[in-house]
C-alpha cells in the first residue's frame, strides 16, 4: 500500500542545516565557519555554517542528533526557528541546550506563543538547560502551571532548598514544581529569599525579576544569623572514687553517652545506669535517673559544673526464701 501523500516528510534541525548550509547552496564568506562533517555523522558533506542561523520557514519538526547539534554550533549564537513545525518543547529544548554561546533565538517569545498556546506541563528534567534565561523564557507559555526541571546544569552549584526558592521566584504562574505543590506561603517565601539573594550582587548583574520582586517586597534586610552548631558543656562524671571532666554534646541522646562513657572510663559490658545531678538544686530534686535511651541531653537542660554519676547495673536475685 502506497503511503498517502498527504503525510508530511519530517525535517530534522540537523538536516535542514545541512541542506541549506551545504557548499553547493551556500557560499563561503565573511563569518563563516567551515565544518567537516563529525565520524558517523549523517551529513556527508562539510558545511558552511555562519554564526546567525535562519531557519524560518523551514519545516523543522525534530531536532536530530544532539551530538551534531553541538559539533556543528559550537559557535553559533542567534537562530531563527519561528514559523517552523516544532511542537514538542522537548525537541526545542534539544536544539538550544546543545548550542552552548546562544545568546538569542529570534522571535522566542511570539513563537512560543503560537505554538504552544494551551501548555499546562513541561518537562525539562536532565534537559541541559544552562542559564537562567531560559528559565525565564517559561513565562512566556501563559498557561504553563507545572514545571520539572531536575538534573539541568544550571542548578547544580545550589543547594536543594536554593534551588527550588530560586525557581519560583523565576516563575510566578507555576503551581506545582517538580511533583511538589506551591502553596501560598512558600511562594512568598521563595519570592523574598530571592531579593536577599541578589540584593548585594552589583547592578547590572541583577536579574530582571528581582527589580519586579523589589516593587511588591520592598528592599529586605537580611536575616538574622542563628547559630546552629551543636552545643557543648563541661560536665563532672562520677565513677565510684574516680572524676573525670567530660565535654558533653547536648544533641546527643542518652544511649550514645553510654556508649562514650563505656569506652572513656572502660566501664563494663553488662551495663551501666546515668543518674544527672544538678549542683544548684540537688538539695531539693536530687539525683535523676537517665532511663530514655533516645531522648536528648539538652531536654534534662544540663549546664557547666553540673554532674553525672555512672552506677554500675546489677542484676536483682531472687530465691525462694524471700517469697
Amino acid at each position: 500500500m502506497e503511503s498517502s501523500s498527504d503525510e508530511e516528510e519530517v525535517h530534522t534541525f540537523i538536516q535542514v542545516i545541512s541542506e541549506k548550509y551545504n557548499p553547493e547552496n551556500f557560499p563561503y564568506g565573511q563569518g563563516v565557519v567551515v565544518l567537516p562533517s563529525p565520524p558517523g555523522s549523517p551529513v556527508k558533506d562539510r558545511l558552511f555554517l555562519p554564526s546567525i542561523l535562519v531557519l524560518n520557514h523551514c519545516g523543522i519538526s525534530k531536532a536530530g542528533d544532539k551530538s551534531d547539534i553541538a559539533a556543528f554550533c559550537a559557535h553559533v549564537v542567534e537562530l531563527d526557528l519561528s514559523h517552523n513545525q516544532l511542537n514538542d518543547w522537548g525537541e526545542i529544548c534539544t536544539i538550544v541546550s546543545n548550542i552552548p554561546h546562544l545568546d538569542s533565538v529570534g522571535d522566542t517569545q511570539e513563537t512560543l506563543q503560537r505554538l504552544f498556546p494551551n501548555l499546562r506541563s513541561i518537562n525539562l528534567n536532565n534537559s541541559g538547560l544552562s542559564k537562567w534565561e531560559d528559565i525565564e523564557r517559561l513565562n512566556f507559555f501563559p498557561k504553563l502551571e507545572e514545571v520539572k526541571a531536575k538534573g539541568i546544569p544550571l542548578l547544580q552549584p545550589y543547594t536543594t532548598h536554593e534551588r527550588r526558592s530560586l525557581l519560583l521566584a523565576q516563575l510566578p504562574s507555576i503551581v506545582v514544581l517538580n511533583g511538589g505543590a506551591v502553596s501560598y506561603g512558600e511562594r512568598e517565601d521563595a519570592e523574598r529569599f530571592f531579593i536577599r539573594y541578589y540584593q548585594d550582587c552589583p547592578e547590572q548583574e541583577l536579574p530582571q525579576r528581582y527589580h519586579i520582586l523589589v516593587s511588591k517586597y520592598g528592599h529586605l534586610a537580611p536575616l538574622a544569623e542563628v547559630d546552629l552548631s551543636p552545643r557543648c558543656t563541661m560536665v563532672d562524671v562520677r565513677f565510684g572514687e574516680r572524676v573525670e571532666a567530660v565535654s558533653l554534646r547536648l544533641e546527643q541522646t542518652v544511649g550514645d553517652l553510654k556508649k562514650h562513657l563505656r569506652a572513656l572510663l572502660q566501664l563494663p559490658t553488662n551495663g551501666i545506669r546515668l543518674f544527672y545531678i544538678n549542683r544548684e538544686m540537688c538539695s531539693v530534686l536530687g539525683p535523676e535517673e537517665l532511663k530514655c535511651g533516645c531522648r536528648a541531653l539538652h531536654s534534662y537542660s544540663i549546664r557547666d559544673g553540673d554532674e553525672i554519676l555512672v552506677v554500675p547495673k546489677v542484676k536483682s536475685r531472687c530465691s525462694s526464701s524471700d517469697l
